[in-house]
């Protein structure tokens, strides 16, 4: 979570996300508290390559952030000169286009990126068709209308240059004291690389040419001053906050009126500055309710939380390095008393606020530990994490509870084979829900590593974890058992489809105990061992509800996370997540044919060992083998990726068949496999509708009992997986089996005999029950017995 919201936040970066709607949060009154900010929880570098993508695309660039492109209105302009009355484009449909010709933008010490774009200039209409800009001269039967045309390319060098300088300087006004802010100066036409006289052609008017030339250079100066006008308007608007539907910060005001629209100022009046945009984001909401809510609907966790760049900019390295404030606390649902504690937490004393440096890596133009350079670093510093988490389990946000809603599979069904008495809770449903409340009594701990499998790149520890079971018997859920553990989730993000992806690599449960247990017949002690050889199996299931990341478009780029992207930076101890990205225009997809996926699952191996839970996992696991295929674009070699219960999708692989033995299919349960494909390579190509089929893995047979009526014979028959319907029977009557069928009541003749009765589960095993039955009445000198047997048995 603190990830993605850091990720949401740099996608926020000069937009000036004063919050973040699609998280839930609205802006902070009066903004985050500043005694509470953390320096440098965030560092973000646009490396010399970076600006030389910017450099190498900037007619891209430009397309993509302003879809009318180098267009600028020549407004109606009328003036006087030599005594006669001229008038610039009297009809309004005036236009000056430009075309980039060459573009650079060099760092400057100390915090400044000077931008020099060379512009191929010429006049056009409104319609955006060549044409000259229409001048009237003189008034009444004098007037005159003349033509005047403005092409760059007849004079001595084909452009006109356009200059600004743009620095990151910090802010000592109220409403954004500390933050920093973009201010551009100097946004006009370079020295030396105006227009020349030799750009305008003056025809239509014989009888005023001669004025219009003597005053070309009058008409330059306008021109130039409407472009240089135009320009450095355009600028401040885009640097400037507006109202939007929460208002303007504490201490200023919205000009004109209260319009979302209206421009945020220091002072009430039009010509006041404007208060400059936030480079990040600031809010507050309830984040339980946004976050988790569809999985763990009664989780509320209201906090205000700030990432945002402050200070100065650094012009370093021939790149510029920006430094974010932090900050992460919990409030009440008022929002009027922050820090505030949430009842379901105990009171932890919170974390001082850490010290975090300027990291080396952020400053320089390379991947961390290699040669390999990226156009943009991300650092989110492992103190914040920690503060951040902090902050999370002291508002509430990690009381979770979780049922059906994050996964069908939380069921009876799927522990009973560890805790044989829990069926005997819910009879006769033998497979019913259940829900866990996790309630962790102290705050996780984040640890960032290499990104191995030995040293994940990021280690949470929560230490004493609560978590209480409850089984829905009777019409409501019951508490049947507390399991408190030190939980240790060891994972590494991974990029698929330009989302960050958490991939579990196991989760470690240790000093285990269980309380709350009397309902069942196991002992506590054996309870909590076979939870905590069990609890890795859950890895799966806990990532199905938690969402990729996306990567954010930052200012019209997307991003393209390089292999070993995502990484571990350091700066002496303190460590940092760190995500190098290239900056990219989105292009056009490649295939216009979309790609269908086929799955089939196979040669399911059983290793029944491994499932006790005694010998959990210690063998070879449950195996099957899944058989891919794809149609699509023709001529294309296909590559494969499965996941199991909506877990994280596995890593693609051209093998058409792949034998699987994931710990998650050694829980009894109907597993669905989910399967797609791609052309090699191209991550564009995804299929978007994976395939699905249903692995069962059961060893345990129905529970059966029969009861003699006057009709026949009722069966009343549960299993932990398989539902009712899905059931088969069959009954040996006067000596002789029926075949297999659905009819669970089977009428008799008034003297047939029934001796067995046996029910049959989609695996194969099978449960019998066993009753005398003499001429149609039960003998009650028989006992009722109850068998079952696997199938081959």
């Amino acid at each position: 979570m603190v990830v993605a919201f850091a990720l949401g936040t740099f996608g926020c970066g000069g937009g000036g996300c004063s919050s973040c709607e699609s998280c839930g949060l609205t802006p902070i009154p009066g903004a985050y508290p500043l005694e509470h900010r953390i320096d440098n929880s965030a560092q973000v570098r646009l490396t010399s390559s970076g600006i030389s993508f910017i450099e190498d695309n900037i007619t891209g660039i430009i397309s993509t952030v302003l879809p009318d492109g180098l267009d600028f209105d020549i407004p109606r302009t009328a003036g006087s000169a030599s005594g006669f009355d001229y008038e610039l484009c009297p009809d309004e449909d005036c236009v000056a286009h430009g075309e980039v010709h060459e573009f650079t933008l060099d760092p400057a010490n100390p915090n400044r990126l000077v931008a020099h774009i060379r512009v191929v200039l010429d006049s056009r209409d409104a319609a955006g068709d060549r044409r000259h800009i229409p001048v009237r001269v003189g008034s009444g039967f004098l007037a005159s209308t003349c033509r005047v045309d403005v092409d760059t390319r007849r004079g001595s060098r084909p452009y006109v240059g356009l200059v600004a300088n743009i620095d990151f300087e910090e802010d000592t006004r109220p409403a954004r004291a500390g933050y920093t802010r973009i201010v551009v100066s100097d946004a006009d036409l370079a020295e030396g690389e105006d227009i020349e006289n030799d750009d305008i052609e003056i025809g239509g008017c014989a009888a005023y040419a001669w004025l219009l030339n003597l005053l070309k250079g009058t008409l330059v100066n306008e021109i130039e001053g409407q472009i240089s006008g135009i320009i450095q308007e355009q600028v401040d608007s885009a640097l400037c906050t507006t109202r939007g539907e929460y208002g303007c910060p504490s201490g200023t005001f919205s000009v004109p009126d209260e319009n979302p629209d209206s421009t945020c100022r220091f002072e009430n009046n039009s010509d006041a500055e404007c208060v400059p945009i936030l480079l990040g984001m600031d809010g507050r909401g309830d984040l339980g309710g946004q976050l988790i809510g569809g999985f763990s609907p009664g989780t509320h966790a209201y906090i205000q939380m700030l990432l945002a760049s402050g200070g100065d900019g650094e012009a370093v390295n021939e790149g510029m390095s920006l430094f974010f404030y932090g900050g992460f606390m919990g409030m009440d649902r008022t929002f009027a008393e922050t820090p505030a504690h949430h009842p379901c937490v105990p009171v932890v004393e919170p974390p001082a606020l850490p010290a975090v440096p300027r990291a080396a890596s952020f400053r320089d133009n390379n991947i961390p530990g290699t040669t390999d350079e990226a156009h943009l670093g991300i650092g989110i510093a492992e103190d914040y994490m920690d503060y951040a988490g902090y902050g999370f389990f002291d508002s509430g946000a990690l009381c979770i509870g979780a049922g059906t809603r994050l996964s069908q599979q939380l069921s009876t069904g799927l522990v009973s084979a560890a805790i044989m008495s829990l069926p005997d809770l819910t009879f006769p449903e033998e497979n019913s829900a259940l829900t866990i409340a996790v309630r962790p009594q102290q705050p996780p701990d984040f640890t960032v590593g290499a990104g191995t499998e030995a040293d994940p790149l990021l280690t949470i520890t929560l230490p004493e974890a609560q978590m209480d079971f409850y089984v829905w018997s009777t019409e409501r859920y019951i508490r049947f058992m507390t399991f408190q553990t030190d939980l240790v989730i060891r994972m590494n993000l991974v990029i698929e489809e330009g989302e960050i992806v958490p991939m579990i690599l196991g989760i470690d449960a240790t000093n285990s105990s269980v309380t709350n247990s009397e309902l069942l017949q196991e002992r506590a002690e054996s309870l909590a061992g076979t939870l905590e050889t069990l609890i890795s199996s859950f890895a799966g299931m806990l990532t199905s509800g938690i969402s990729p990341i996306a990567l954010p478009d930052i200012m019209g780029f997307n991003l393209e996370v390089p292999d070993g992207g995502i990484t571990q930076a350091t700066e002496g101890e303190d460590r940092f997540l760190a995500i190098f990205a290239n900056l990219a225009l989105a292009g056009p997809m490649p295939f216009t044919s979309p790609v269908e996926t086929t799955l089939r699952v196979s040669d399911l191996e059983l290793d029944r060992e491994s499932m006790d839970p005694e010998h959990w996992a210690e063998g070879e696991g449950n195996r099957a083998w899944l058989h891919f295929a794809a149609e699509g674009p023709l001529g294309v070699e296909y590559e494969y990726s499965y996941r199991i219960d909506g877990g994280p999708w596995s890593r693609w692989t051209t093998d058409e068949r792949l034998q699987i033995a994931d710990e998650i299919l050694l829980l009894q349960a109907r597993h669905e496999i989910e399967g797609r494909a791609r052309v090699l390579g191209e991550p564009g190509s995804v299929d978007p509708t994976p395939a699905r089929a249903d692995l069962v893995i059961d060893i345990l047979a129905p529970t059966v009992t029969a009861e003699r009526t006057f009709e026949g014979i009722e069966v009343d028959a549960t299993d932990i997986v398989s539902a009712a319907d899905a059931l088969e029977y069959r009954y040996e009557i006067d000596g002789a089996w029926t075949a297999w069928s659905s009819d669970a009541v089977r009428t008799l003749e008034e003297d047939a005999t029934v001796t067995r009765v046996e029910v049959r589960d989609e695996a194969g095993n099978v449960g019998r029950s066993q009753h005398a039955l003499i001429r149609g009445l039960p003998n009650s000198a028989a006992g009722d017995g109850c068998g079952c047997s696997a199938p081959g048995a």
